[in-house]
């Protein structure tokens, strides 16, 4: 078998360059990114449904407009929403931890203030 020279096209199905993209926000333009690292904005929270982006050159539109990047959103507004839930929830368990010990320490101060009463007739 001979190897493949640098002048023979790329074998069909294999994966070229990775896309570049620009994307804008708070009216300045950022990029390019690889694709992949516009997919990890997205999941993290930097970018939403409505951020403008434009592949290489191309014009922007918002990024749920862009079919290739639909499934990426929908896992991003599902995590983030996970996110916020979890976050909800521990502030919720913090708030009850607090408020049942300012009721455990008014207790024992009734308690104590009883006892001492007590003491005194």
């Amino acid at each position: 078998m001979s190897e493949p020279s640098s002048r023979e096209p790329p074998e069909r199905g294999a994966p070229g360059p990775e896309p570049e993209w620009t994307f804008q926000r708070d009216g300045q333009v950022f990029g390019p990114v690889p694709e992949s690292r516009l997919r990890e904005l997205l999941f993290e929270g930097e970018l939403d449904a409505a951020t403008p982006v434009a592949e290489e050159g191309g014009s922007y539109r918002p990024v749920a407009e862009v079919s290739r990047f639909l499934v990426d959103l929908r896992k991003a507004e599902a995590h983030l929403k996970v996110e916020r839930e979890v976050t909800d929830s521990r502030r919720l368990a913090a708030r009850r931890r607090k408020v049942r010990g300012a009721g455990a320490a008014a207790a024992a101060v009734l308690l104590l203030a009883g006892g001492l009463g007590g003491a005194a007739w």
